[in-house]
């Protein structure tokens, strides 16, 4: 039977218990809730704009986006949400299409 070492036998570790404040809690919902939502107003304006103007964006280049993103986050050994990244890459291509509207 194996017995277990310490990691360290030189450093002594004190668990500690500490309340984290409610309105912590509070203000980062409130940041997290509020960037989600700007997100979404943006998404359904340029969707408005789009549809109202009948206009379409390339699904290859969308896709192209999605794949260049999930490789930097794999290169980076980073995880990530597949949907997610579709979600972020999908506004900056119809942005980009937006502003070219614009010139």
């Amino acid at each position: 039977m194996e017995t277990r070492k310490p990691l360290c036998q030189c450093a002594q570790f004190t668990m500690v218990e500490v309340e984290i404040p409610q309105s912590l809690f509070e203000e980062q919902g409130r940041q997290f809730y509020g960037a989600r939502l700007l997100e979404i107003q943006q998404n359904l304006a340029v969707g408005d704009i789009f549809k109202r103007k009948n206009l379409e964006f390339s699904t290859d280049e969308l896709v192209k986006e999605v794949e260049n993103s999930i490789t930097e986050f794999r290169k980076h050994k980073q995880e990530y949400d597949e949907e997610r990244v579709k979600d972020q890459v999908s506004s900056p291509v119809r942005l980009k299409y937006y502003h070219f509207l614009e010139l």
